[in-house]
């Protein structure tokens, strides 16, 4: 099962710098977000359900150390 995914436009212009800048790092978001799809509710980052939404949403914790090769 695929899970859909909301990027807000400040997640997208993110991306769209690592794409640009920094494509390991790009890589590694890139497969987070393809890790995410398959269980939002494992994996990489810590899933966390967040309270107060009457959806299931998950966050994820991302260390900048994560992301530097």
């Amino acid at each position: 099962m695929t899970y859909k995914i909301n990027i807000l436009s400040n997640a997208n212009n993110d991306l769209k710098w690592f794409r640009k800048n920094d494509k390991t790092s790009y890589i590694k978001l890139f497969d987070l977000t393809r890790e995410i799809m398959i269980e939002p509710r494992e994996g990489t980052g810590k899933p966390e359900r967040l309270k107060y939404f009457e959806q299931e949403v998950y966050s994820r914790r991302v260390k900048s150390s994560w992301l530097t090769p």
